[in-house]
C-alpha cells in the first residue's frame, strides 16, 4: 500500500542554460530591463523589485535580478536564467510555467536567434507520511544495517535514470528531513536538452513522472489542489 506524503514545506529551481551567450544584449541594461519589467509585471513583479548584480570582473555573474515579494527569485544572466521559488502555495506554484514561458517569449523576441541548450528543474520537499513514520519507512526501503555506526536514524536513497524519448536526466534523492521531525526529504531533479516543450507541457509531463516513480516506490504524492 502506497504511503500517503504530506507535504509541508516545498521549493523549486529552475536554470536555463542558453545555447550561446546573448551578446547582443551585452551594455544594453535599459532592454533587458523593460523586457523582464514587461514580462513578468503581470505575475506582480514592480519596478521596485528589480536589482542589477556582478562585477566587471566576471562576465558570468553580470545580471538582472526580479524579486517575488517572499516566494523567490529570477535572475538573468548572459548565458543563462536561474529561479528560485519558496513559501509556494497551489496558486503561485500553478503560475510558474506561465512565468517561464513569458520570459522565453521575451528572449526570443528579442534575439530571434535565441535557443536553450537545456532546462534543468529542481523540486524539493519534507513530507511526513500519513499514519505512518518516515524513518521507519525509509529503513524498510534500505534493509542494509551497520552495528558500528551507531543508533539508526533513517537511511537515504539515490535513483538516477534516462528517458532518452524525452531527452530527460532524472535524478531523484529520498532521505530523512533534518528540518521537520519524522519527516522524508525529497530531491527530484529533471534535466532536458529539448527545448521544443512549453513549459506548460513540461510541468505536466515532470509530475506525471515523479507521481508514478514515487508510486513504484510506496509513496503516494499528493494530488494539486483545485
Amino acid at each position: 500500500m502506497a504511503r500517503e506524503m504530506l507535504v509541508e514545506q516545498e521549493y523549486l529551481s529552475y536554470t536555463g542554460t542558453f545555447s550561446r551567450p546573448i551578446f547582443k544584449l551585452w551594455a544594453q541594461g535599459g532592454v533587458i530591463l523593460e523586457g523582464l519589467y514587461d514580462a513578468l509585471s503581470p505575475f506582480g513583479v514592480k519596478f521596485a523589485d528589480f536589482r542589477l548584480e556582478g562585477n566587471a570582473v566576471a562576465a558570468t555573474d553580470v545580471g538582472i535580478t526580479a524579486t517575488y515579494s517572499n516566494r523567490g527569485t529570477q535572475s538573468f544572466r548572459f548565458d543563462r536564467v536561474e529561479c528560485k521559488f519558496f513559501n509556494i502555495d497551489s496558486p503561485f506554484f500553478e503560475s510558474v510555467p506561465s512565468i517561464l514561458e513569458a520570459t522565453r517569449s521575451w528572449l526570443r523576441q528579442t534575439v530571434p536567434t535565441f535557443k536553450f541548450a537545456s532546462h534543468q528543474f529542481t523540486y524539493m520537499c519534507h513530507s511526513r507520511l500519513k499514519d505512518a513514520s518516515a524513518i521507519e519507512m525509509l529503513q524498510t526501503m534500505t534493509p542494509t544495517k551497520s552495528n558500528a555506526a551507531g543508533i539508526e536514524q533513517g537511511k537515504g536513497l539515490i535513483f538516477h535514470w534516462l528517458v532518452p524519448a524525452r531527452k530527460w536526466e532524472a535524478h531523484l534523492i529520498l532521505d530523512r528531513s533534518t528540518v521537520v521531525n519524522d519527516a522524508m526529504y525529497l530531491a527530484f531533479t529533471l534535466t532536458t536538452t529539448s527545448d521544443e516543450s512549453t513549459y506548460q507541457a513540461l510541468a505536466a509531463q515532470g509530475r506525471e513522472y515523479l507521481v508514478a516513480v514515487l508510486k513504484d516506490l510506496g509513496f503516494q504524492y499528493p494530488s494539486p489542489t483545485p
